[in-house]
């Protein structure tokens, strides 16, 4: 028999093969051949498949040594199957799943669409009225106030994964109904969920709130809110339940169109001094639903931005930003003279941030002008 006498490699080997063959000592790379055997040209192959063997054992210490911690390694026999090929080459963070977005032709519904798309996934969304324009969507129409027609939809489509983002603020069928509807196809179709809610759940009483908080509505809209996350939980104990606030970005926004309506002078009113909400970007809110849904987090989380602003400081923000004068924009009061509702609603996000990959900015930091980064 022709062996080759080996080397004991420790897993903490960091050099390259070829030198650590370079040290190896002549004896420790003789050949020895037993009486019965005649040397010639088989000696010589067994002698090259030992040494082959020991360059591929230095090689795979060697690799093992250079991948930074925590990477996840081929196993032992060094072969893999097609499908854990994919998962070790994937980025974690890259959505890979069929996407049906409810209200995705709102504000938030376009920009979860598009950064999906971005991401590779194949993605439906409804419209009530009239389709978006996000490149690759397969739109469709959609009363979310009719059980049997979003049953039949997610039946039709069968996503993976749904986001809902639909709600009207003066509807509770749309905005509570609607949101059992998707819950129940969602249950039933074995489909991840991802339902948005809001700060309007909250009464404003409290300093702050975290996730462990209970709503205590004081308008119809928050309780139209607070009853459909009920519905949720009830029907699909596996769903996320993300709470956010005051959504901005890009111009298209509520607050930012009225906010150039009030410094044009084409819209009266005032901007409330006391009424305080944590403003979220629409793209950081979009890139933290679409990571809870690609993770195995379940129940109430809150995503808004870490700044709690007035409705005023905003909207001096927002004119700051796009060049309007902050001096034409009135303040006032919505206590006692203004609308219904809470006052001062600081969601605390620190848990939810703790497990995201997105960062949350505040407004102070996504509002800061161009010139000014």
């Amino acid at each position: 028999m022709v062996v080759l006498a080996s080397r004991r490699f420790d897993e903490t080997e960091t050099d390259p093969p070829w030198r650590v063959l370079e040290r190896l000592p002549a004896s420790r790379m003789r050949l020895s051949c037993t009486p019965s055997q005649r040397p010639g040209w088989f000696q010589n192959l067994c002698a090259a498949v030992a040494l082959f063997a020991l360059v591929v054992a230095a090689l795979r210490r060697f690799i093992t040594a250079q991948r930074p911690p925590g990477e996840e390694l081929p196993p032992e026999n060094g072969f893999l199957r097609a499908d854990e090929q994919l998962r070790i080459a994937r980025p974690r963070t890259v959505l890979r799943v069929d996407l049906l977005v409810i209200g995705g032709s709102g504000l938030l519904g376009r920009e979860i669409a598009a950064q999906a798309r971005r991401a590779g996934a194949a993605v439906a969304a409804t419209f009530h009225q009239r389709a978006a324009e996000v490149d690759g969507v397969d739109w469709r129409p959609l009363d979310i106030r009719s059980r049997p027609e979003v049953a039949e939809l997610v039946r039709r489509i069968k996503p993976s994964t749904i986001v809902n983002a639909a709600f009207r603020q003066s509807d509770w069928t749309t905005t509570a109904d609607g949101a059992m509807h998707v819950a129940a196809a969602a249950a039933e179709a074995g489909a991840r969920l991802v339902h948005i809610s809001s700060d309007a759940v909250f009464a404003g009483r409290a300093a702050s709130y975290d996730e462990e908080c209970p709503p205590d509505p004081v308008t119809p809209y928050g309780a139209a809110k607070a009853a459909a996350e009920t519905a949720v939980k009830g029907l699909d104990r596996g769903a996320v339940i993300a709470r956010t606030s005051l959504i901005i970005g890009g111009g298209a926004s509520v607050h930012e169109r009225h906010v150039h309506a009030l410094a044009s002078g084409a819209a009266a009113g005032v901007l409330f001094t006391d009424d305080v909400r944590c403003p979220v970007h629409v793209a950081d809110l979009a890139a933290a639903l679409l990571e809870l849904a690609g993770s195995a987090y379940t129940g109430i989380h809150h995503v808004a931005g870490r700044d709690a602003v007035s409705r005023h400081e905003l909207g001096r923000l927002i004119a700051r930003r796009d060049g309007l004068s902050e001096a034409a924009l009135p303040a006032g009061l919505r206590a006692g003279s203004g609308p219904p509702g809470a006052l001062e609603v600081r969601l605390d996000c620190t848990v939810t941030q703790s497990r995201l990959t997105t960062r949350l900015r505040g407004a102070h930091e996504f509002l800061t002008p161009v010139s000014a980064r």
